[in-house]
């Protein structure tokens, strides 16, 4: 708590309502108020702290009431707002009033079509993928046929070797 300012401590106050000699009523009355109303604060000053403290304490909860009773209300009124947004089709109000074809591809319908895995590969990598598949396949039949080895494993090699390095620099 800050401390009061009173410019009228420094003089001294008699219990008998005399400020340095003038009395109450006297022209130096309103000194005399003041170097009262300073000896009554710094007297009861722990009372005082005490009251100030517990009316602020009083302030801020009734405010911070206030504030929690308004974003309650906000948050209740939007909320109602999205529930009368999302009941409301757009038609109509009802069953009933749906009018659409289903046969209608209107631009609005959320529908998107299912993609095939392929069609992301374009026709180079499909060929690449192919010479990699060929070379394996040439590599393994110069294993069970070994009359042929040498002309299935050197072209399955040459094969497997080009799709590998294709698909490698494609993906750079």
């Amino acid at each position: 708590m800050s401390d009061f300012n009173n410019s009228s401590a420094s003089e001294e106050t008699s219990r008998d309502g005399t400020n340095g000699g003038v009395p109450a009523g006297g022209t130096a009355g309103n000194d005399n108020l003041d170097s009262q109303w300073s000896e009554f604060l710094s007297e009861h000053a722990d009372d005082v702290s005490a009251l100030d403290a517990s009316r602020t304490a009083k302030r801020f909860e009734k405010e911070a009431a206030k504030q929690d009773r308004m974003r309650h209300e906000r948050q209740r009124k939007e909320a109602e707002r999205q529930f009368k947004q999302m009941a409301q089709s757009e038609q109509g109000q009802g069953p009933r009033d749906f009018e659409t074809s289903i046969l209608d591809d209107a631009p609005d319908d959320h529908f998107t079509p299912p993609t095939d895995p392929d069609a992301s590969m374009d026709h180079d990598t499909r060929v690449y993928l192919m010479l990699l598949v060929s070379g394996l396949v040439l590599v393994v039949l110069g294993f069970v046929f070994p009359r042929l080895s040498a002309a299935f494993e050197s072209t399955g090699g040459i094969l497997l070797l080009i799709g590998i390095l294709a698909l490698i620099m494609r993906k750079r």
